[in-house]
């Protein structure tokens, strides 16, 4: 626990709350302050006997618990290096539940204190995103695109900042950063470097005062009226403060001016107090980390070295040394941004931002590749893609690929890793099914699909998203779901025997009665967006949804009318009727052993037409 972790847990621990106790808010926060320290530096609010009887001791409590581990945390990216074997410098451990895994039992602070070096490797999806667009330009365009040698002056990407035009764009896609960049209008790759630095709490304030001075709207000064009053009421005269301006001018213009006087980076204040005071690099750094770290007592000396320094430097008047390091020092340690860090940031910022001005669609491709299973995502993305123009075609058995495709310039194919509830193991088993020649009709389909593809949850999948519809309306395929199931394992149990099986010779009829269709078009819309949702609009005039349920007629020999009333009779009981129901009801009437009676069963309207001939 931290000091003020330690102190807050013992008051929960007796039963105060923050409300009848605030003396947490003197507790020190920082790595390295203890209880103690507080202790010491303000009896008053120690003072036992001016506490609550309750609140006796506290403090006492949480010293024998400070810095005692309150939970193992083990951080997402970091790692630590050492020149020598681990067990050196720390214990090691397992993480809970990770026999696999090794940790360091010591935290971030006092390993490098220890002198071992922590460093934070990010995986970053942009980067997968980025390649795989490279290939697909590559595949559709023949050229290769050099994404580390784009130019960096190229206006048609700066102008999808200035757009705001920036869903995909690493670091820029939130709807606050959207705004800035309307108002700022990115034209340089600075610009993107500082927003990447200040769209953060803390330096974010001065995000407008930067796009008022980037516009002429504010000035830059470096002699502020407020050191200028200062200097004044010292006595000094106005030639000396022309001279302390002169020097503010000459040390902080060639730091500052590319971030308009803000003092974004922390190698922005790095060299201040070399140019200012000749620190060295190594000693600029100390004062850096030093100030962040806001230990009051280290702060305060570093400020003395600092206007001692730039006195005897460049004979700075201390007022002036005092009020620099005091107004822009202080405050932009505990803001400023490693400039080499924002700079990679805004590279991959530029570079996905390069794609989508050049090459939106593979562009968009890849993006939603990268998303297929975050719906969220899908569904702006898709928002995005119609909004510029960009069709996303439905999914498709013969059509899809396992992810997002590209089509044309204009066309995006839904891939078939997209639909909910559609598992890698069937999409696989679809791809290689129809590696050397697409499905034909939806026999063909029940032929060749093989188990893994042929299970209810995936056929349902498959219908409700549109990817069949080539074969047969939805509501069709939906009621004959069981029978098609029942058919494909019969097929494969006489394949097996060598038997000829029922859809082997271009089988099922060409017409069907919307009995089999029982499902009503409320229920089968409302399943439909539970798969698509709300991708594909029935009523937006393309690729509209199949009627939801299709007439069905039988003719043949035998006693055709006997059929067509106990078919009757059944959809009555509100029994869903199914291909290999009616077959069966066929053969019961129609009567065994009579070998020469058969029912011909005829599907209109199916493309191609289907024609099955049942014998009893």
């Amino acid at each position: 626990d931290t000091p003020l972790e330690s102190s807050e847990g013992e008051h929960w621990y007796i039963g105060l709350h923050e409300n009848q106790n605030d003396r947490k808010n003197f507790i020190p926060t920082n790595y390295g302050d203890l209880v103690k320290d507080a202790k010491a530096g303000d009896r008053i609010l120690f003072d036992d006997g001016l506490m609550e009887a309750k609140a006796v001791g506290i403090e006492d409590n949480a010293l024998k618990i400070e810095w005692n581990v309150r939970q193992l945390w083990v951080h997402a990216c970091a790692v630590i290096i050492a020149p020598e074997p681990m067990t050196n410098f720390t214990a090691l451990a397992h993480p809970p539940k990770d026999a696999e895994s090794i940790v360091t039992q010591y935290s971030a602070y006092p390993l490098e204190d220890l002198g071992l070096l922590k460093m934070d490797f990010l995986w970053l999806r942009n980067l997968t995103i980025i390649k795989r667009a490279q290939e697909i330009i590559e595949h559709s365009k023949g050229n290769w695109v050099d994404i580390l040698d784009v130019p960096l002056d190229d206006q048609d990407v700066y102008k999808i900042f200035a757009d705001g035009d920036t869903t995909g764009v690493f670091q820029f896609e939130s709807e606050g950063m959207r705004k800035y960049l309307r108002d700022l209008a990115p034209d340089t790759f600075e610009d993107l470097i500082a927003m990447v630095s200040l769209y953060r709490p803390g330096p974010l304030a001065y995000i407008p005062t930067y796009i008022d001075r980037k516009y002429g709207r504010e000035e830059i000064m470096y002699m502020t009226d407020d050191l200028r009053e200062i200097l004044t009421k010292k006595k000094y005269s106005e030639e000396e403060i022309e001279e302390e301006k002169r020097k503010l001018e000459e040390d902080l213009r060639k730091i500052l001016d590319v971030t308009y006087g803000i003092a974004v980076y922390q190698e922005q204040l790095m060299f201040i107090v070399q140019y200012m005071a000749g620190f060295s690099l190594g000693e600029a750094d100390l004062l850096r980390r030093w100030v962040w770290k806001k230990k009051i007592e280290v702060v305060e000396a570093l400020k003395i070295e600092f206007i001692e320094k730039a006195a005897n430097f460049k004979w700075y008047k201390p007022e002036t040394s005092k009020y620099i390091y005091e107004e822009m020092i202080q405050p932009a340690a505990n803001y400023s941004f490693n400039k080499s860090h924002a700079a990679c940031y805004a590279f991959i910022a530029y570079q996905t931002a390069y794609l989508k001005a050049h090459y939106r669609t593979e562009f968009l491709t890849s993006m939603m590749t990268s998303d297929e299973e975050n719906m969220d995502r899908i569904i702006l993305e898709v928002s995005e893609a119609q909004a510029n123009g960009i069709e996303i075609m439905r999914p498709d058995i013969n059509g899809s690929l396992k992810h997002f495709t590209y089509v044309d310039d204009t066309h995006i194919r839904f891939g078939l890793k997209a639909i909910k509830w559609l598992g890698d193991g069937p999409i696989d088993a679809i791809l290689e099914a129809r590696k050397d020649r697409p499905f034909e009709d939806i026999n063909d389909f029940i032929q060749r699909g093989g188990r893994d593809i042929l299970l209810k949850k995936s056929l349902e999948a498959l219908i409700y998203a549109g990817a069949m519809d080539q074969f047969w309306e939805r509501g069709t395929l939906l009621a004959n779901i069981d029978g098609i199931i029942r058919a494909s394992k019969n097929e494969e149990k006489k394949r097996q025997s060598s038997q000829i099986g029922l859809f082997e010779s271009g089988l099922w009829g060409d017409d069907f009665d919307d009995g089999f269709a029982s499902e009503s078009a409320g229920e089968f819309v409302e399943d439909e967006d539970d798969f698509e949702d709300d991708f594909f609009d029935e009523d937006d005039g393309s690729e509209a949804a199949a009627p939801l349920s299709r007439w069905f007629t039988l003719a043949g020999l035998g006693e055709i009318e006997k059929i067509h009333n106990h078919v009757d009779s059944l959809g009555e009981t509100g029994k869903v009727l199914s291909l290999a129901t009616i077959f069966q009801v066929a053969k019961d009437l129609l009567g065994s052993g009579l070998d020469d009676i058969q029912l011909t069963l005829a599907v209109h309207k199916l493309p191609p037409p289907i024609q099955e001939v049942v014998f009893t």
